[in-house]
């Protein structure tokens, strides 16, 4: 009998090894289960939604106890984010839950713990290190600083941008103001709303463009005959010009710097004509300059004019 045993073991172990009697019997072994959770999550006392990730390679399921604690989803395979939320917790006393994750073979943990409500979290906090913030007729950029611990929105002036518009914890925040064009100063105020916090505000305040007007002469003569003259306005503001009814000219309004053109009709009285042109611009005094025009010759009857030549 012994010499049979020998074979006979030999079968039994290709068989426990995978083999079935046919070819292929050396095909590897199936894969491992893998099934990993964060052993471990503490929550806050006013309630609060957060996520975990199970990590695996096989399906999944979850059970859990406390009713104060809610999961999505309770299953699921391979890697995954699960959502878990917590209602307020107004009790004195430490709450604990667990969540039990099953997959393939294995069976993994995770402690879930929410603060008393006793417990108070940091109160809320936002500040900023300036009140005021200035800019020169130009404009330009300036930084003010926030310090918080929450979620904040800023507003500002719509002649100001900022670098961002909205932020959480601190920031440093940049303030471009454009130029300045009118003659009045700006003002305006940013302002800063933090959740749960009372908000913070910066008076900002830019200055107005210094106006200016002035022409390159104060007289224009011209001949009997008249003619056209000219004259330079130099500005950085609006104006108007205005001149005698025997003038004329090429505008009478505009905008910053200009050359005028000024034409005068012949003089056919035997009177100098004069007047003035006047340049108004808005917050500066007025500009002027003389016009005068010589007289035309007179005709009288008997006058050596009407002789005839010998």
């Amino acid at each position: 009998m012994k010499k049979y045993i020998l074979p006979f073991l030999l079968v039994i172990f290709i068989t426990a090894c995978g083999g079935d009697g046919s070819e292929g019997g050396n095909a590897p072994a199936p894969s491992k289960d893998y099934l990993s959770v964060p052993p471990s999550l503490e929550l806050l006392a006013d309630g609060q939604t957060t996520e975990i990730t199970i990590s695996a390679n096989c399906r999944w399921t979850i059970t859990k106890d406390g009713d104060w604690l809610t999961v999505n989803p309770m299953s699921g395979a391979n890697n995954q984010s699960i959502i878990i939320s917590a209602t307020k917790n107004t009790t004195g006393d430490v709450r604990t839950a667990v969540l039990t994750v099953s997959g393939g073979s294995l069976v993994r943990t995770v402690t879930v713990t929410q603060a008393k409500a006793n417990d108070t979290p940091e109160a809320p906090s936002l500040s900023v290190n300036t009140t005021t913030l200035n800019f020169e007729t130009k404009g330009g950029k300036q930084s003010f600083v926030i310090t918080s611990n929450t979620n904040w929105t800023i507003s500002s002036p719509a002649w100001c941008s900022l670098s961002t518009t909205s932020g959480s914890g601190n920031a440093t925040i940049t303030v471009d103001a454009s130029e300045n064009t009118t003659i009045e100063q700006r003002t305006g105020q940013i302002v800063i709303n933090g959740e749960g916090v009372d908000g913070a505000s910066i008076n900002v305040t830019q200055q107005a463009k210094v106006p200016s007007l002035a022409v390159n002469t104060t007289t224009l003569n011209f001949e009997t005959k008249g003619g056209k003259q000219s004259f330079v306005i130099t500005s950085n503001i609006s104006w108007t010009i205005s001149c005698p009814a025997w003038c004329s000219l090429s505008t009478t309004s505009g905008n910053g710097n200009a050359t005028i053109t000024v034409e005068a009709g012949e003089n056919t009285t035997t009177e100098q004509r004069t007047g003035q042109i006047v340049i108004n611009g808005e917050g500066v005094d007025a500009a002027t300059i003389a016009v005068t025009q010589q007289p035309g010759e007179s005709h009288e009857p008997g006058s050596d004019d009407n002789i005839p030549p010998s």
